[in-house]
C-alpha cells in the first residue's frame, strides 16, 4: 500500500521505526535445535536483508538483537557483536554438530535436516518465511512451513508444540525482555524458546532491580549479549511506521 501511494506522487511521508523485532525463534526442547551450535548456525545461515526487500518492500530495517534501537536501553554494539550472514562459518557449525553434507543435502545419522517452522496467515509474513526457506535450501536444509491462524499459533508455541516459530512484538520498553524470555512466562506468556536457563532470570531481575539509567542501560546490554550468545532467535527486521501526509502542493 506505502509503495502504491508513494508511485501516486501526491503525498509526503514521514517514517519512524516500529517499537519492536520480527523474527524466526527455536524451541530448545527440540531437536535440532537443542543444539546450540545448530542455532547459532541457523543465525549465520539466514540472510534477513532479502527477507526486508522481498516480503516487506523495504518498508524495514535489519534486525540485530532483542531490542530495536526505538526502545530505550537497545545496545548499538549488538550489531557487530556476533552474527552476520555467513554461509561457510554456518557449514562449520553444522559440521561440528555432526551434520555433514551429501548431495547438496545436510543429514546426520542418515536423516536429512528438515524441521517445520510454525506461522500464522499474513501475507508479509507467509513471503518471508519462503524467503527463509530458499535460503536454507541452498545450504541443505528442508525447512517446511505450517500456517495457523494467529490464536492457534499462540497457544501451540506457548504449549511447546514447534520446533520453530515466527514471531514478533510492539512493546515501549526493555521490558519486552522479561515477557519474552523469563522462564516465568514458559507456556503461560510468551517465552516460546521454553529455555529454562537461570542466567537469563537473573540478568532479567538484575535489569528489571536498578533504578540508575547508565547502569540499567548497562545490564541491557548484558542480557542482549547473553541472548544473541544463546541464539534462541534470528532476528529478521525491525518494520518502519509510515504516516502519509496529502501534499497540499498536487491537490
Amino acid at each position: 500500500a506505502v509503495t502504491r501511494l508513494q508511485a501516486m506522487h501526491k503525498f509526503q511521508f514521514t517514517r519512524f521505526l516500529h517499537q519492536g523485532v520480527f523474527f524466526v525463534e527455536f524451541n530448545v526442547l527440540k531437536a535440532p535445535f537443542n543444539d546450540i551450535r545448530v542455532r547459532q548456525a541457523m543465525n549465520f545461515a539466514i540472510d534477513k536483508n532479502p527477507v526486508v526487500q522481498i516480503a516487506l518492500s523495504g518498508q524495514g530495517v535489519p534486525a540485530y538483537g532483542t531490542l530495536p534501537p526505538s526502545i530505550a536501553g537497545y545496545w548499538p554494539g549488538i550489531a557487530q557483536y556476533r552474527y552476520s550472514y555467513d554461509t561457510k562459518r554456518a557449514l562449520a557449525l553444522l559440521t561440528q554438530a555432526g551434520w555433514v553434507q551429501q548431495n547438496g543435502v545436510l543429514e546426520k545419522g542418515g536423516q536429512p535436516f528438515t524441521f517445520t517452522v510454525f506461522t500464522w496467515s499474513d501475507d508479509a509474513v507467509k513471503r518471508a518465511a519462503q524467503v527463509v526457506q530458499s535460503e536454507l535450501k541452498a545450504i541443505g536444509i528442508q525447512m517446511n512451513i505450517q500456517n495457523y491462524d494467529f490464536g492457534t499459533l499462540l497457544s501451540k508455541v506457548a504449549a511447546g508444540d514447534q520446533q520453530a516459530n515466527f514471531l514478533g512484538y510492539t512493546y515501549s520498553t526493555a521490558d519486552i525482555e522479561y515477557i519474552w524470555f523469563d522462564t516465568a512466562n514458559i507456556g503461560t506468556g510468551l517465552a516460546n524458546s521454553h529455555d529454562h536457563d537461570p542466567k537469563i532470570d537473573a540478568l532479567i531481575a538484575r535489569m528489571r532491580s536498578i533504578v540508575d539509567v547508565p547502569a540499567q542501560n548497562a545490564a541491557i546490554a548484558d542480557l542482549q549479549r547473553y541472548l544473541a550468545d544463546q541464539a534462541l532467535r534470528r532476528e529478521i527486521n525491525d518494520g518502519l511506521n509510515v504516516v502519509e501526509q496529502w501534499n497540499s502542493a498536487n491537490d
